[in-house]
C-alpha cells in the first residue's frame, strides 16, 4: 500500500508563483498536477510535485480561500507542461487562470463549470 509522506506548504495566491519558482528544480522534482477543491464559498488550489529519486514523498503548495473570480497565476513559464492541467481547471471550474484557453475539455453545449458545487447541485 502506498502511504506517501506529504509535505504541505501553505502559501498565498500572490506568493505561490514565486514560492514554486524559487523551490522548483526540474532535475529534482516532477510536476504532477494542479488541483482545485470547491469549498462552496471559495476554492482551495494545490500544486502537486514528487521527487524523482524518492519514493512516496509528495510536495504540495496550497492556497486556501480563493475567490471564484480571482486571477490564478499560470506556472507555464516555470513548468511548460502545466498548461494541460491549468486549461482543465479553467474549463471545469470556470477559473480565470492567466493565459488559459477555454473549451478544450468541454463541448460548447456542456454545462459551464461542471465541477463547481453550484453547477453540480443544479443551482
Amino acid at each position: 500500500m502506498i502511504n506517501p509522506d506529504i509535505v504541505m506548504k501553505e502559501v498565498t495566491l500572490d506568493s505561490v508563483k514565486d514560492e514554486i519558482k524559487s523551490w522548483y528544480d526540474e532535475k529534482k522534482y516532477h510536476y504532477i498536477t494542479v488541483n482545485a477543491i470547491d469549498n462552496g464559498d471559495s476554492l482551495t488550489i494545490d500544486w502537486v510535485f514528487s521527487e524523482y529519486d524518492v519514493k512516496n514523498k509528495i510536495y504540495v503548495f496550497r492556497v486556501v480561500g480563493i475567490a471564484y473570480d480571482s486571477v490564478v497565476p499560470s506556472m507555464v513559464d516555470v513548468i511548460p507542461s502545466a498548461w494541460l492541467s491549468e486549461w482543465d481547471l479553467a474549463d471545469m471550474f470556470d477559473l480565470n487562470i492567466e493565459n488559459a484557453v477555454r473549451g478544450m475539455f468541454l463541448q460548447p453545449e456542456a454545462p459551464k463549470a461542471p465541477l463547481r458545487k453550484e453547477t453540480y447541485n443544479g443551482k
